[in-house]
């Protein structure tokens, strides 16, 4: 009898133990397991339009955009997005000039901004804001539009454009998800440069991955 007693205890104690670890190693799991946040990669293709002011005179050029974006969870708030874009602008300032030579002009940007989503993840619709900066190089400048061999560019816009390379961006837009992979996006963004200044609308599709 006492032997038997001796072995239930010894069972039970076994039993507890082994409860015991399972539980702990479950709870330690749980508890080490971070959330994982997914990163997008889409595109983008928009419309831009840049005011040019100086000397109290208006200069308008409208621009075609194509862009490369990836965009980064950094928690249920906040994402971090980066791209890569090519612009193509036109003068439009200059059709009361019929024999002008056009004037185009091709650059790329870099622009990078943190985004501020005011509705929780398990929304499927998602308003955001955000700010950054933004480098930019000029990849083609055509020659001074002319008419009837007199340069007429300077004579309409009254001055030099805007040669700053990085600027402020700022960013307003939604992303809606089709599903758990797929997402849509429209966006607003303003570049309040000293000379040139900025308004662009854009759409967009994107991949989630992993």
């Amino acid at each position: 009898m006492p032997n038997k007693i001796l072995s239930c205890s010894l069972l039970l104690s076994y039993l507890t133990i082994a409860s015991f670890s399972v539980f702990a190693q479950n709870k330690i799991k749980q508890t080490s397991k971070k959330k994982e946040y997914k990163t997008t990669i889409g595109i983008q293709t928009g419309k831009e339009v840049l005011f040019n002011s100086t000397n109290k005179q208006t200069k308008i050029r409208y621009g075609n955009s194509k862009s490369l974006v990836l965009r980064k969870c950094l928690n249920p708030h906040f994402k971090a997005e980066a791209g890569l874009c090519y612009n193509t602008q036109q003068d439009q300032s200059l059709k009361l000039f019929p024999d002008k030579t056009s004037n185009h002009q091709s650059n790329i940007s870099l622009p990078v901004t943190i985004q501020y989503y005011f509705l929780p993840e398990k929304n499927r619709l998602h308003p955001y804001c955000g700010a950054g900066i933004q480098g930019g190089m000029c990849i083609t400048n055509n020659s001074q539009p002319t008419y009837n061999g007199m340069d007429v560019r300077q004579n309409i816009s009254g001055g030099q454009t805007d040669t700053k390379y990085i600027t402020i961006l700022f960013t307003q837009g939604v992303t809606f998800e089709v599903n758990t992979k797929i997402q849509v996006s429209q966006s607003f963004h303003f570049i309040p440069g000293n000379a040139n200044k900025v308004i662009g609308f854009d759409l967009g599709i994107g991949y989630k991955f992993p």
